[in-house]
């Protein structure tokens, strides 16, 4: 019995590592997707037009890799404080009326995830006292920092309607992915000074 509980052990856990690897695999060709940016089409496009672009890239990778479409990225002004909306998906089960700062008391896991720059996983959202209402009958959720240059720049939000959706791996993924998010928007920010400039604006 002993022998055999090993050997369910060791290919759960090669089961579990390829999944793992797959998932990166997958990872890593959506991140790439997602700072392709054609700077000839974005040119033509405005600031609504390229962050609706972002977005339909971002639903497919959390729809496909992270099981879920409801999502919401913040931006942090470092003026305020601010954790501004930027993308969100989701459609009308989504609430994003709350105002977030990054701040570890009174803005939500965000508005922690933001101050402290370490990811975080809900796995109650009834059992957590940060949780903030996001998705209408969320369960639970994961949230991973942006950060360019190991500076958090705003943070990534995933919400599900299941009780402990979110694991280990879906944290490393989207930690990775968040990556990729943060590069596509601060090419998007560059681009448009760039045409500012261009244009005498």
């Amino acid at each position: 019995t002993g022998a055999l509980a090993q050997v369910v052990a060791v290919s759960w856990d090669e089961s579990q590592a390829r999944r793992l690897q797959q998932g990166l695999d997958a990872i890593d060709r959506a991140g790439r997707e997602l700072v392709r940016l054609d700077a000839q089409r974005l040119a033509k496009m405005n600031m609504q037009q390229r962050l609706d672009l972002l977005e339909e890239k971002i639903v497919h990778f959390t729809e496909n890799l992270l099981h879920s479409k409801c999502f919401s990225i913040r931006l942090l002004d470092r003026k305020t404080n601010k954790l501004e909306l930027v993308i969100a998906g989701g459609g009308e089960d989504l609430s994003l009326d709350a105002e977030l700062f990054a701040s570890v008391e009174g803005s939500g896991i965000s508005g922690y995830v933001a101050a402290t720059g370490r990811s975080y996983i809900c796995h109650d959202v009834s059992q957590d006292d940060r949780y903030l209402p996001g998705l209408k009958g969320a369960k639970s959720c994961l949230t991973v920092p942006l950060q360019m240059h190991d500076e958090v720049v705003g943070t990534f939000n995933v919400e599900s309607d299941e009780v402990g959706a979110f694991g280990e791996n879906h944290r490393q993924l989207a930690e990775i992915f968040a990556r990729y998010v943060a590069m596509a928007l601060n090419i998007l920010d560059l681009l448009i000074v760039e045409r500012y400039a261009a244009s005498g604006q």
